[in-house]
C-alpha cells in the first residue's frame, strides 16, 4: 500500500472518533522589511504537530509561516499558530502514528480557511498587496499562481510542508 494511503487511513482511525471543538490564536507575528519593489515572491511553510492529548481530548498546534520578498530581498514575515481542540469519543487506544497522520491532514483541512483570512488582512495591514492563500492540497504541492480580483498578484507560491 503507498504511503499517502497508509497515512490517510491512520489518520482516518482518528478522525471517526474526533469532533473538532474550538479553534484559537496561540501566537501571531507579523513583521515589514523595506519598501515593495515588485511583486510579492511568497514562500509558506506549514507544521503541524501535537500539543496535547488524553483519551477524551487531542490539541493540535498549527504553525503556518509566511515569508515574502520582493525583488528577491525579503520584505515580509507572517507567523500565525492556532491551536485546534478536538474531543475524542470513546474507543479503542489510537497510537502515535496515527494521531500524527491525523495532525498533518485534519490540522491543515481545518486550520486553513482561518489562516487564509489572517495572511490576506495582515498583508493588507503591512501595506502590501492582499495575499489569497491558494486552495489547500492534500497531495503533491506544486507551485501555484496566486489571484486577487481576477488579476495574478506573484509568479507563483512555495508551499514547503514540513519534513517527515
Amino acid at each position: 500500500m503507498p504511503e499517502r494511503e497508509s497515512n490517510l487511513q491512520a489518520a482516518f482511525k482518528v478522525a471517526r472518533r474526533a469532533k473538532l471543538s474550538d479553534i484559537f490564536v496561540t501566537e501571531i507575528t507579523a513583521k515589514r522589511h523595506g519598501k515593495l519593489d515588485g511583486k510579492l515572491q511568497p514562500v509558506l511553510t506549514d507544521e503541524y504537530s501535537i500539543a496535547s492529548q488524553d483519551e477524551s481530548n487531542l490539541v493540535i498546534l498549527c504553525r503556518h509561516n509566511l515569508e515574502a520578498a520582493s525583488a528577491d530581498t525579503p520584505i515580509a514575515e507572517i507567523r500565525i499558530d492556532l491551536n485546534l481542540v478536538y474531543d475524542l469519543a470513546a474507543g479503542d487506544p489510537i497510537d502515535e502514528a496515527e494521531v500524527s497522520a491525523f495532525a498533518n491532514a485534519n490540522g491543515a483541512y481545518n486550520s486553513w480557511p482561518f489562516v487564509r483570512e489572517m495572511f490576506n488582512s495582515l498583508t493588507l495591514r503591512l501595506g502590501l498587496p492582499a495575499f489569497v492563500l491558494p486552495t489547500l492540497l492534500l497531495v503533491s504541492p506544486k507551485p501555484t499562481p496566486i489571484v486577487v480580483h481576477g488579476e495574478p498578484t506573484v509568479e507563483e507560491v512555495k508551499r514547503v510542508p514540513k519534513e517527515e
